[in-house]
């Protein structure tokens, strides 16, 4: 039923109820024009921009889809549609052996132990920078204080210090400082480290890390999302009379995810996700979408115009892979979910100023409309609901990218089926050969001189111990007696073939760096038959991984780390765990020789258990080797290995400090400390400038 058209807009009520409000029809259209109006303005401009990337994107990365696909089903163990097709024509045997799964699953268990160890270690670290710098006020707080210091010498002794006494002291001053400040540094880096630890446990990074590893050893890369700033509820218990009663809320929190490689498209050309634009679609629901509204950036009335276009029937993106992808997935019905789902792109990278300008935003972010700014960008369908300048102080994205074999100067790089996916081909032909081979080499073959001699009826491929044939006269007139059925044995050739399926298996480790002894594979001859031989061979295939291990370190775990550092420095309202820090990956050194460590410790113990070495040690020495074997073992090492002051005197052991050049050996406890000139003390004397200048 259309508007009523009742000329102007007549107002009906009373003071108890709301006026009654009638439209026009006019008024209806003149509304709806100015709303198309005031869209037209960014559709030509921003959103027709995203609109051109977009489609780029989209066809440069058909390609890798497919091949993203492709390893999809050889992880899962089914023949591409065409390949399937030639062997069902042929017929025989459609076996697939799952050698590629047996090595992902290798691979990604290998991963986590190292960037996902548990206890007390992670593939990371937090130190203070190695040199402390000084500030300008510290710097002149020096100043003044070598400067009275030069007064009261002149002034007690009558004559000026000299300029080589003042260069000692300033050297003394700030070397003293910048010791405070490094211990300073390395309290705050524990703090820090810990805070980041705290963040990433209620984020979900260690879920997130799995999905994303699991990625990694599958596609030709995976993603990981970071830092990201949301609302979550929280779940707090109150007690009262009746008891401990919940108590639900929201908080902000930074959060991690997996991205799906399926979802990541970026710009043609480009080797990295900060070179070009990228996009990353997105699923959301008419909640998150209502969710949306109030965050910064956000337009409100562009997200309620999306819930009333969409809102309804939804709106996905179909891509040429996703119906495959969701089968592949186990999720064949995806298509038919009656959920009002709704596809968001987000963008990131450069935007020319002046579409920036004309889709809304103050010209203090874009003060000059000339140039292109680093955005993020969310497009719904025709709307933009969201655009801003990056806000990150190096401009990082907040996504990171690593493949299991990268190729330099390229975006997409290598994972364990494409390394191997000519291995497995080769291994699932002679798996089928072996198959029909077996079957047909199983038993011997018949064959019958003349059929028409069979009665009736008799049934010849029914074959089995005991048989009775029946056979009728030969009518041929031969001169010779033919016997009327006759059997052969096929060739066997399973040796050839499972020759075949070893050596391209063989080869498969090779091409991947998973050798088969590292899931538990059995088949190891040579130096692998002993144990000392076994750890040399898993120490020379952990060198090999390493790359892999480094990939990981270098383009995820640091930068993950360094930016949720750096929000935490701009946001954080602790002071205690702010400093001059940096991060340190550590997965690719300490983690991967952990075994061999715990090896050499082991070593190490049983080579200094001798009266001369314990001289030299001590028990004190020989409880902290103790300390940290049991450390690596994740023993409880204070219920294992007493302190130091719990072992009394025999527990000091080692060389006598006098002994071992120690300068401060000889000084008696409470000795007055040696000044510099003016009274200045030499060494740890200046802990009171350091407040002062805290």
């Amino acid at each position: 039923m259309g508007a009523l058209n009742v000329g102007p807009s007549v107002h009906v009520g009373s003071a108890a109820h709301p006026p009654l409000r009638l439209v026009s029809n006019r008024e209806i259209e003149e509304k709806a024009a100015e709303k198309n109006k005031a869209y037209q303005a960014p559709l030509i401009g921003l959103a027709s921009y995203l609109d051109k990337c977009w489609e780029e994107a989209k066809r440069a990365k058909e390609p890798i889809d497919r091949m993203n696909i492709s390893a999809m089903r050889q992880r899962k163990g089914e023949y591409e549609p065409d390949v399937l097709a030639d062997i069902r024509s042929q017929g025989g045997s459609e076996i697939y052996m799952m050698l590629t799964a047996t090595k992902v699953r290798s691979a990604k268990a290998w991963l986590m132990d190292i960037h996902l160890p548990g206890g007390d270690e992670k593939a990371w670290s937090i130190s203070p920078s190695p040199i402390a710098d000084l500030s300008p006020d510290i710097l002149q707080v020096i100043h003044a204080e070598v400067a009275r210091d030069a007064m009261q010498f002149a002034a007690s002794t009558g004559q000026p210090m000299g300029q080589g006494d003042i260069s000692g002291l300033m050297d003394h001053y700030k070397e003293s400082i910048k010791q405070r400040v490094q211990e300073e540094g390395e309290k705050a880096a524990v703090k820090m480290e810990r805070k980041i630890e705290d963040v990433f446990d209620e984020g979900g990074f260690d879920g997130a890390m799995v999905d994303f590893l699991d990625d990694l050893v599958t596609f030709k890369a995976a993603f990981l999302k970071g830092n990201v700033i949301r609302k979550v509820p929280t779940l707090k218990w109150e007690r009262t009379q009746q008891g401990y009663q919940p108590v639900v809320g929201e908080e902000l929190q930074r959060c991690y995810e997996r991205r799906s490689p399926f979802d990541i498209f970026p710009s043609p050309g480009s080797t990295s996700l900060d070179d070009g634009y990228f996009f990353d679609r997105h699923r959301l629901s008419i909640k998150g979408l209502n969710a949306l509204r109030g965050a910064p950036g956000y337009d409100e009335e562009a997200i309620q115009s999306v819930i009333d276009e969409y809102g309804r029937g939804g709106l996905r993106q179909w891509m040429a892979h996703d119906y495959e992808k969701s089968v592949l997935e186990y999720r064949q019905n995806e298509q038919a979910n009656s959920a009002s789902m709704i596809d968001a792109l987000e963008f990131y990278g450069e935007v020319p100023g002046f579409l920036l300008i004309d889709w809304g935003l103050s010209s203090e972010k874009v003060p000059d409309p000339t140039i292109s700014y680093e955005v993020n960008a969310w497009k719904v369908g025709r709307w933009i609901i969201k655009a801003d300048i990056n806000q990150h102080p190096l401009k990082g994205r907040g996504y990171y990218k690593a493949s299991y074999e990268s190729i330099p100067g390229a975006f997409w790089g290598k994972a364990v089926p494409e390394l191997m996916q000519d291995d497995a081909q080769m291994c699932n032909a002679a798996a089928r050969s072996l198959a029909n081979n077996m079957g047909i080499a199983s038993g011997p073959q018949v064959y019958i001189n003349d059929t028409s001699r069979l009665p009736p009826g008799e049934d010849i491929t029914s074959m089995y111990p005991w048989k009775m044939w029946q056979f009728g006269p030969d009518q041929s007139g031969a001169s010779s007696h033919r016997p009327p059925i006759g059997f052969f044995q096929p060739q066997s050739n399973v040796n050839e073939l499972m020759g075949v399926y070893e050596k391209f298996m063989a080869l498969a480790d090779e091409h991947t760096n998973i050798p088969a002894y590292s899931h538990g594979s059995t088949s190891v001859g040579g130096a692998g038959s002993t144990a000392s031989g076994l750890s040399m061979l898993i120490g020379q295939a952990t060198k090999a991984f390493k790359s892999v291990v480094s990939n990981i370190d270098e383009n995820v775990i640091k930068r993950l780390v360094t930016d949720t550092y750096i929000s935490l420095m701009q946001w954080d309202p602790d002071p205690s765990i702010k400093g001059d820090l940096k991060v340190v990956a550590t997965a690719s050194t300490a983690l991967m020789v952990k075994e061999q460590m715990q090896m050499r410790r082991k070593e190490f113990l049983d080579s200094t258990n001798n009266p001369t070495d314990m001289q030299i040690i001590g028990l004190a020495g020989r409880a902290e080797i103790l300390r940290e074997t049991a450390r690596s073992l994740q023993m409880d090492v204070n219920k294992i290995v007493p302190q130091v002051e719990q072992m009394g005197p025999a527990g000091q052991g080692g060389a006598n400090p006098a002994q071992a050049g120690d300068p401060m050996a000889g000084q008696q406890p409470g000795a007055p400390a040696e000044l510099m000139p003016g009274g200045a003390p030499a060494g740890g004397g200046d802990q009171a400038l350091f407040q002062k200048t805290a």
